[in-house]
């Protein structure tokens, strides 16, 4: 999660932007910034500014939360090892389209001839 903060004095400027995450200690940042947080937790984050004039703004707070990624890992197909035999599972497609299905005796395609094989009328 990235932070970015910013702040405004008209009259004497910006001297200091402060943060802070849970109890930790202050950090000054420059302005426009970012702050990377990447720790699975809920914080706390805290920010004040400072002006030229030495007037610290008061306190302010939000809370923020950064969750683990429960989305499931997609498993890569089995792939054999180089010179081994393919075992079950491995190194198939994923969807093998069935052989056409002609009827009872195949049939060649449209366009295409076919002979078949006469039986001996030997009985």
């Amino acid at each position: 999660m990235t932070l970015t903060f910013s702040a405004t004095d008209a009259l004497s400027g910006v001297a200091a932007i402060e943060y802070k995450l849970n109890q930790g200690a202050w950090t000054t940042v420059p302005a426009g910034q970012p702050v990377v947080v990447s720790t699975v937790c809920d914080y706390v984050v805290s920010y004040r500014s400072t002006d030229a004039a030495g007037n610290v703004d008061k306190e302010r707070s939000t809370t923020v939360s950064i969750s683990a990624d429960i989305t499931p890992a997609l498993k890569a197909p089995n792939k054999a090892k180089p010179g081994r035999r393919q075992g079950r599972g491995q190194g198939r497609p994923a969807a093998v389209d069935p052989p056409p299905r002609w009827g009872r005796r195949p049939s060649p395609p449209a366009g295409a001839t076919a002979t078949r094989p006469r039986r001996s009328s030997s009985r």
